[in-house]
């Protein structure tokens, strides 16, 4: 699965976040990727120009290793801090947007695009809380729903999911009926 983007899509969507909080090329400063996967956003970051660095639970090419709730950073130290459908996984979201927070400098950018138990309000009464400044908040759950349909038929998925078999799974109807006695 080497080089796959594991959230709706990809590293365009990555450049639509940018885009959306007014970042363009070139950039200069820190930049942070919480659950970096196999460092694609990473790339793109020191491609804009940033000095990037990812940390996953996995290392890899700018991955180091780490716990996005127990960053091995300093207070203040990023100019901007992106997390991409990895918060949720950590079963603990909130306190991984907080561990964010406190790696951004005063000035600095989050950028999340995940998952959410609650409704749009909600959350942003919530990030509020924690005294950001809200640039934007989009609701893009069609597009999530869409994404995940997609990776269900998607070979990358299924071929996990069947990989003792000599062929490629597909999806069957069967109907049967008991032995005769």
């Amino acid at each position: 699965m080497s080089g796959a983007v594991r959230h709706p899509g990809g590293i365009e969507m990555t450049e639509y976040l940018l885009d959306l909080a007014g970042i363009h090329k070139p950039c200069q400063g820190r930049a942070a990727d919480l659950g970096a996967g196999e460092g694609n956003t990473v790339r793109l970051l020191c491609e804009y120009g940033f000095d990037a660095v990812g940390i996953d639970l996995e290392p890899a090419d700018n991955v180091m290793s780490g716990d996005m709730l127990k960053l091995p950073f300093a207070d203040g130290n990023f100019d901007l801090v992106i997390s991409e459908c990895a918060m949720f996984q950590t079963g603990k979201q909130m306190e991984a947007v907080q561990e964010a927070l406190r790696i951004l400098k005063k000035d600095g950018i989050l950028l999340i695009a995940d998952l959410f138990p609650c409704r749009r309000e909600e959350l942003r009464d919530i990030l509020q809380e924690y005294g950001a400044e809200l640039l934007f908040l989009k609701d893009h759950t069609s597009f999530w729903k869409d994404y995940i349909i997609e990776r269900l038929w998607n070979d990358e998925y299924i071929s996990e999911i069947c990989r003792l078999a000599d062929q490629k799974c597909r999806y069957y109807l069967a109907g049967m009926k008991g032995k005769a006695s």
